[in-house]
């Protein structure tokens, strides 16, 4: 018997298509810029937007561009399981950011969904990599595939089962090559991404681990040359990382046993 997905709602897709839209974006949008990118006649558009908008889930400014509204924020407050880890990670997480003058990344498993737990913007003057969506990148960072490497078997397939995509010619975009790569992240408690993400972009990422449990991955990443200029040493940067991740693990326990 085969088993055939029920169809979905394609009114309730498209209202959640302009929240990931704007979510994505850096600046408010047009009715008009949305119903391009979304492939939508405008009568239609604007239809869901009024009802969005007089719902509180969207607002507009003075030159009557969207952003997201004040009851999505509400609606984020009421889901935000990493309160507690992020603001424990946030202290060490600018420490080392100031110590190594690069960003910091702390990424969690979100039911699929790699997630941005907290972030710190670094004071290097060279821009490794602009804001983008981690969503489906579980494979190809550093902290991606160090959540991968920690999960139940299933989980990870589930996670994959959509395929692998290669961002760049360097992503490990095969089962077989990713498996191994996961197997030796295991082994050596840290793990590295070397432009598969991003073009001459690299990452370095480590576990935060919670009573046994990988509970969120903490990564930095740099241009790619610094591996080759010796200006990042894998070994004493990775050391650095699990000091912090130590730190962060600590503050979690300390905060939930004052909760």
């Amino acid at each position: 018997m085969v088993n055939k997905e029920k169809p979905l709602i394609q009114s309730l897709e498209r209202a959640l298509d302009i929240f990931d839209l704007l979510a994505d974006e850096k600046a408010p949008l047009r009715s008009g810029e949305i119903a391009a990118r979304l492939g939508l006649k405008s009568s239609t558009l604007n239809n869901m937007l009024r009802t969005l908008y007089r719902r509180g889930y969207l607002a507009q400014n003075e030159d009557g561009l969207y952003r997201l509204g004040a009851r999505c924020y509400r609606l984020s407050r009421v889901c935000d399981r990493w309160e507690i880890l992020r603001k424990s990670a946030l202290p060490s997480m600018r420490e080392l950011s100031e110590a190594t003058g690069m960003g910091v990344f702390l990424g969690a498993d979100g039911d699929g969904i790699l997630t941005c737990v907290a972030q710190v913007d670094g004071k290097s003057n060279v821009l490794a990599v602009e804001r983008q969506s981690w969503e489906k990148q579980f494979h190809s960072t550093a902290a991606g595939k160090v959540l991968l490497a920690h999960m139940p078997e299933s989980d990870r397939n589930r996670i994959l089962s959509g395929g692998l995509q290669a961002f760049t010619s360097h992503t490990l975009a095969d089962r077989k090559s990713l498996k191994e790569n996961l197997s030796l992240i295991l082994e050596e408690g840290y793990a590295l991404s070397r432009e598969e993400s991003v073009d001459e972009v690299a990452a370095l990422g480590v576990p935060v681990m919670d009573n046994g449990i990988c509970v969120a991955a903490l990564g930095q990443s740099f241009p790619s040359y610094y591996l080759d200029s010796g200006k990042v040493d894998v070994s004493s940067h990775v050391a650095l990382l699990r000091k912090h991740a130590s730190l962060i693990a600590a503050s979690v326990a300390a905060e939930r046993a004052r909760g």
